[in-house]
């Protein structure tokens, strides 16, 4: 009867438990320009701070926005277009999934390309003109490929895209099944590697500069601001690690994203890292802006507000000298 009693009264106790606190989550892509994801992971800085998070890879920050709307992560990295488009979709009540950038951990003006093959009809720019063109549309890849387009003065609509998935644009391309595409790195490496030379590629560094953002949920922000913090100085901690150490930084890319440490090598130098919030982003963001209302993204009267996408305080307390916008406590988590 004493073994039922106690046995029972474990169950009660089991039953009457909270329950377990889901881990926290973050979702990198693969993508050269998120090393500092991978080298914080990989390398243990985000565990030396004290944190259990489960780090994955999606194919685009296109997929990881979504995955953070639909509260399946908590801090997701992704460039800045798919974070604007949405912005100027339509003004929303504030939510406990919307995205607040922390920090920029990296830009770049050479880790984006559209490619064509070698034997392709797609020689030079001009050939574009009536060419099917695959790519991720509602990402940083349509929106430069509209920049490029409109360098090279040709017209949006006079191009054919093929709207898909990261991996199906890559095998687009590979089986001729695209006449060009916007891929980015490794995905570009990969493509000469599977063709077995070096395949055509247009510079777009003149016309585009790749921004690469860490973004958390309000909710995850107003209910572990102390997580939110530790977060950041992984980051810090790695990005500090790859200044020191870029060879094992480089090789750890190699391995992990299958490309040689020879050809991540070879991009390395087009890669800029640090975390910071400062008035070029703000730039960035009216910039794209004003793109979205030219393609045709933005809602009737939609207001940009590009000050409310923002949460400095973190990366303030953590690296004060990062953050050169106005005074921290200026920025708001809430609309006033």
């Amino acid at each position: 009867m004493w073994v039922l009693c106690c046995g029972l009264a474990m169950l009660l106790g089991v039953l009457s438990m909270p329950p377990a606190q889901a881990e926290t989550r973050l979702e990198g892509v693969v993508y050269l320009g998120d090393i500092p994801t991978l080298v914080a992971s990989e390398f243990g800085f985000f565990s030396k701070q004290g944190l259990e998070l489960e780090v994955a890879y999606g194919d685009s920050g296109l997929s990881n926005l979504r995955r953070l709307r639909a509260g399946q992560t908590d801090f997701a990295l992704m460039a800045l277009t798919p974070l604007i488009l949405e912005a100027m979709r339509e003004e929303t009540a504030e939510g406990p999934n919307d995205p607040l950038i922390l920090a920029s951990i990296s830009h770049s003006i050479g880790l984006n390309f559209i490619m064509a093959r070698q034997d392709s009809r797609v020689r030079h720019p001009v050939d574009l003109r009536d060419a099917r063109i695959a790519l991720v549309r509602g990402s940083n890849a349509e929106l430069l490929l509209d920049f490029f387009l409109e360098y090279h003065g040709i017209q949006a609509d006079a191009v054919n895209l093929v709207d898909l998935p990261i991996r199906q644009v890559f095998d687009a391309l590979a089986e001729g099944e695209a006449d060009a595409a916007v891929l980015w790195e490794p995905w570009a490496t990969r493509l000469d590697a599977r063709l077995g030379e070096p395949q055509r590629r247009f510079d777009v560094s003149n016309v585009y500069t790749a921004r690469w953002l860490l973004v958390v949920r309000r909710e995850v922000l107003e209910r572990e601001a102390e997580t939110v913090r530790l977060v950041l100085r992984a980051y810090r901690d790695a990005i500090r690690f790859m200044d020191a150490h870029p060879e094992e930084a480089i090789a750890l890319y190699g391995r992990m994203r299958q490309v040689s440490a020879e050809q991540a090598r070879a991009n390395w130098h087009n890669l800029i890292y640090g975390l910071s919030l400062n008035w070029s982003l703000i730039t960035a963001m009216q910039q794209q802006a004003e793109w979205s209302r030219d393609a045709g993204y933005a809602g009737v009267g939609v207001r940009f507000r590009p000050f409310l996408l923002i949460a400095p305080e973190p990366l303030h307390s953590v690296l004060p000298t990062a953050v050169s916008l106005p005074s921290a406590s200026s920025f708001p988590v809430h609309n006033e």
